[in-house]
């Protein structure tokens, strides 16, 4: 169980009824962590979705060996692993704890039944995740501009996959 007064330090569900804080909190669990801890790895499927109370986790990715590119430093207040409300989602990142850091930990299963048994606060949490995926999206495809932009030897690799393609 967590306090709701712990879940107010949430961006996402911060200005959330109290009701619907203590609904999450009861599915939810505190746990910490300790610097470099893997919480998922790219690929795997995920099962939890967490909330970052301190400390800070590295969203990386590893396109070729020895190379690893952090897409994101998520900071207290911050949401992630919410894919874990789709079944069978595998993660496209890493999550790695840059620091020690205490989490929220929600079950993904166990929220999607109490959005399912609660349908007003499942309505307002996902709303809350679309304007969250909305966001991530817009923030990833102004990275990705601005490394064709600042690299245009990397605009081949994109030219030269779409050669010889039909589009319907």
């Amino acid at each position: 169980m967590v306090d709701k007064h712990e879940l107010r330090r949430i961006t996402l569900i911060q200005d959330m009824s109290d009701a619907h804080l203590e609904l999450l909190g009861s599915v939810g669990k505190l746990k910490i962590f300790s610097d470099d801890t893997v919480l998922f790895s790219e690929g795997q499927e995920l099962d939890q979705c967490y909330m970052v109370l301190t400390g800070s986790i590295f969203l990386e990715v590893q396109p070729v060996p020895d190379v690893i590119i952090t897409l994101e430093r998520l900071e207290p207040g911050a949401c992630f692993g919410l894919s874990s409300l789709v079944g069978g989602s595998r993660s496209q990142s890493s999550a790695v704890c840059a620091e020690s850091c205490e989490l929220v930990c929600l079950p993904g299963q166990k929220l999607l039944e109490l959005m399912e048994s609660h349908h007003d606060f499942g309505f307002s949490f996902l709303s809350r995740i679309v304007h969250t995926f909305r966001n991530r999206m817009e923030h990833r495809t102004q990275l990705f501009l601005r490394a064709l932009q600042n690299h245009p030897e990397l605009q081949h690799l994109f030219i030269s996959g779409s050669e010889g393609q039909t589009h319907s």
